[in-house]
């Protein structure tokens, strides 16, 4: 699978008044967001309340969106939750059902207690569906984890083949830009803070992925386009040595548009309702 770009909706989980799963708008909402210019779906993330729902109604609802999507664009299944052996079982219904890729955030209760203990744990749950690419949920706000995204990305390759990035839903640029810059740019990395988002272009997220996305995907692309002049979308990198320390800078030229933002068709105003 090519890097993820642009914008990729963190999908809702429709439910009834009395909380259960209701899957019947869900196709609606894909055609929604396919025709509004949305690159991708994350499934069963914090937008999705996928930590709160049962292993049954995580397949259900990772189903009716992949079902929906139908190869339009691609879908992320977050598999991530304290029960590794339940993230393995969602790992491997995302591989029968054509999910394109899996994600997984760390367990939260009892938090793995250094970088090797993380890649372990994610690497058990690869290991029931290695054929899929797969992104680190890195949402330390909610996952009570800590540990630096960069220092995974260095340690993870080995152990975890099937690394293809980062989803990085932390307010911290800088290490972003660490991990974006890391090993040539190999690994996908996905902003995740959608009040955010222009930061994070400058910065040179390759996409974006949030809960915005896909109630008002159009307010976000004509922010995008507004403020492209004032972004900048073409990065200079180059060496400096620091000391005895050879590190890596980026900057920015200006340039009238982001390159994965355009073109752009707006089909209804931005709306929350």
């Amino acid at each position: 699978m090519k890097k993820l770009t642009g914008l990729i909706a963190a999908t809702f989980t429709p439910m009834h008044p009395d909380g259960s799963v209701n899957l019947a708008p869900v196709p609606a909402m894909v055609d929604r967001l396919a025709g509004q210019g949305v690159k991708g779906l994350y499934v069963c993330g914090s937008t999705g309340e996928g930590p709160s729902l049962t292993t049954g109604e995580r397949e259900r609802v990772a189903e009716a969106f992949a079902a929906a999507a139908a190869g339009r664009m691609p879908v992320v299944v977050q598999v991530g939750c304290n029960c590794v052996e339940d993230a393995r079982q969602l790992a491997r219904h995302a591989a029968s059902i054509g999910a394109d890729a899996i994600s997984a955030v760390s367990p939260s209760y009892f938090i793995p207690e250094g970088v090797a203990a993380l890649v372990e744990t994610l690497g058990r749950i690869t290991d029931a569906a290695p054929e899929l690419p797969f992104y680190y949920y890195h949402i330390p706000r909610l996952s009570g984890l800590s540990l630096s995204p960069l220092a995974f990305l260095e340690a993870a390759p080995a152990r975890i083949p099937s690394l293809a990035g980062v989803k990085f839903s932390s307010r911290d640029v800088e290490v972003m830009q660490q991990c974006l810059a890391f090993d040539g740019g190999r690994f996908n990395i996905l902003f995740g803070v959608d009040e955010m988002l222009l930061s994070g272009l400058a910065a040179g997220a390759d996409g974006a992925v949030g809960r915005t996305y896909t109630v008002g995907p159009d307010g976000n692309f004509r922010a995008i386009e507004v403020l492209g002049e004032q972004i900048l979308a073409s990065p200079i990198r180059f060496e400096a040595t620091v000391g005895n320390k050879t590190v890596e800078l980026q900057g920015w030229r200006r340039a009238p548009t982001v390159p994965w933002a355009a073109p752009t068709i707006f089909s209804r105003p931005c709306t929350t309702g």
